[in-house]
């Protein structure tokens, strides 16, 4: 049958897909127009024109008659029949025997173990042994590895929990362990042992890294090589969110950035927390206490305040002691008879003075009278004219 991929200049021609290239041969072998070829099948004018053209040159080109298959009855020419299943073994190796890939065969069974797709194995052929041939030969040669070799998958026998899989940058059993140099964000497989941990490729199970098993959730297990310690617009912010709390709060939150890197953050994000449940000056003076101690970690800290928080409260809720019960008898109380006395002089005293302040008011009284006798005229049988209004003025 005719095959456009297997006819020279086919990577000039617009490739279909095999239902329709079967439906466009099987129209143009009935004499179809191309108008209605286009029609029932969508397919440019021009690309039928080629796959026509392409048809004509293979039978003038064939040297006897070119059998496109048996026609039923009703006139229909029957798809082409499936490759068998049942390849043996020689003839798989046979094929792979004359491809120009024999050459390179281990190198191209390593690759397909890794799961490298055809187009990559092709590319670093051509670069690290300068493979002549195209990439066609490889892609062939790939799709038979992987028909004669199915993928293969080794059964691991493990405790419950003691192998699990997770993302590169997530913790196992509430701790972080580095896993380069597999790629950030790929997963990864760990085995999770009594004193150790085994972190391995997901694809090939090899071993990537072997740490000691911490015992302390929340371990971070970077070394400091692998550690980024250029700060962020989060470093940033909680930053300044520790300026805001107090001094001796900003210069810890700096200090655990300049020792940890970025995955101190984490220990930032606590300490500033503190500062919304606690008030600030117990955080101040816990982070004080670190800062003299070096202790950096966020823990510590927590403790520290904690501990201080109860002692405020305690000293708050201490029971005032109550009042001694009222006494007569004191070196400092005087007897009733002195302060009777005392108050008897005084009553004395204030009647005395309302007794001279009495009579330096009468007397001043009888001045003012006897003044105005002096300044009124005597008054005479005979009958005088009126005399001017005299202005009297009163000296008080």
């Amino acid at each position: 049958m005719f095959d456009p991929f297997s006819q020279q200049g086919a990577g000039e021609l617009n490739v279909l897909k095999r239902h329709l290239q079967s439906t466009v041969l099987t129209l143009l072998d009935r004499n179809t127009s191309q108008r209605e070829i286009h029609r029932l099948t969508g397919v440019d004018r021009k690309t039928i024109r080629r796959y026509q053209a392409l048809r004509a040159g293979a039978e003038a080109n064939s040297p006897g008659e070119v059998t496109t298959g048996s026609v039923s009855a009703d006139g229909q020419i029957p798809p082409p029949r499936p490759p068998a299943f049942g390849t043996s073994e020689a003839t798989v190796t046979s094929s792979l025997a004359r491809s120009a890939c024999e050459a390179h065969r281990t190198w191209i069974e390593e690759q397909v173990r890794l799961k490298r797709n055809a187009q990559a194995i092709y590319q670093d052929l051509v670069d690290q042994f300068g493979f002549p041939s195209s990439y066609q030969s490889v892609k062939r040669f790939v799709r038979r590895l992987r028909h004669a070799d199915p993928e293969q998958f080794d059964r691991l026998e493990f405790l419950p929990g003691e192998e699990a899989q997770v993302d590169y940058g997530e913790g196992a059993r509430n701790s972080y362990y580095a896993a380069r140099p597999a790629p950030i964000g790929s997963q990864v497989v760990v085995r999770i042992y009594t004193t150790t941990i085994e972190i391995r490729d997901r694809h090939t199970r090899a071993l990537l890294r072997v740490h000691s098993r911490m015992a302390h959730p929340g371990s971070v297990v970077l070394p400091t090589s692998e550690r980024p310690f250029n700060p962020s617009r989060q470093t940033a912010v909680l930053l300044a969110s520790a300026e805001r709390i107090g001094p001796q709060t900003r210069a810890l939150c700096q200090q655990v950035f300049d020792t940890e890197g970025r995955p101190g953050q984490r220990a930032m994000w606590g300490i500033v927390g503190l500062g919304r449940k606690y008030p600030a000056r117990l955080v101040e003076q816990a982070c004080a206490h670190a800062i003299d101690n070096r202790i950096y970690r966020y823990k510590h800290v927590r403790a520290t305040v904690e501990r201080l928080f109860e002692q405020a409260i305690e000293q708050v809720g201490v029971t005032p002691q109550p009042a001694s019960p009222l006494t007569q008898d004191h070196p400092l109380i005087r007897t009733p008879a002195e302060y009777g006395d005392l108050f008897s002089r005084a009553v004395r005293r204030d009647a005395d003075d309302n007794g001279r302040q009495a009579e330096a008011h009468d007397d001043h009284a009888t001045a003012i009278r006897a003044r105005v006798a002096c300044a009124t005229p005597a008054n005479s049988g005979a009958t005088s004219a009126p005399a001017a209004p005299s202005h009297l003025k009163l000296e008080t």
